[in-house]
């Protein structure tokens, strides 16, 4: 079994726990294999941060704040900064988020800097819409140069 991740490289799979039955793509951290333990839910066997498909945000270099339809004036007001939504599932329904988990928002392609200048995951800029066990939506607001982004967080494997 293949996954292919954001970047276009294909990872062999040997773990069947990572069947991807969701219909989307879908990356786990390089994480080795973890001994069974107990929580609130029953015995899992694995645990790894699940990382969403990986997003390219709007193009807003030097667009100011007003310019664009939807345009939303944070920071210093003076830049538009545009939303984009970022989502992560579980790849079969014997993967569960940890609900105590952050969600994490990184960056997978850079541009000229623009990464360390969004801020990304600032309380300002990053909102978490949707949270259930098999599903994340998260909202980041961008600005300056296109990058791309995604989130993740950690889940855990129910045999």
């Amino acid at each position: 079994m293949t996954e292919q991740n954001n970047e276009g490289d294909i990872q062999s799979t040997k773990n069947l726990s990572r069947e991807n039955t969701s219909g989307l793509e879908i990356a786990f951290n390089d994480s080795p294999f973890r001994d069974e333990s107990d929580d609130e839910r029953g015995r899992y066997t694995e645990e790894t941060v699940i990382w969403g498909t990986s997003r390219d945000t709007r193009e807003l270099h030097n667009v100011r704040c007003g310019e664009l339809a939807g345009c939303r004036c944070i920071a210093d007001g003076k830049w538009c900064f545009l939303p984009t939504e970022l989502t992560v599932v579980t790849p079969n329904e014997r993967w569960v988020f940890v609900q105590e988990a952050a969600v994490q928002i990184q960056c997978t392609r850079d541009n000229d800097g623009s990464a360390a200048w969004n801020a990304l995951g600032a309380g300002d800029r990053f909102f978490v819409t949707t949270r259930n066990p098999d599903k994340i939506i998260a909202t980041a607001l961008t600005n300056s140069r296109s990058i791309g982004i995604r989130i993740g967080c950690l889940a855990r494997y129910y045999p």
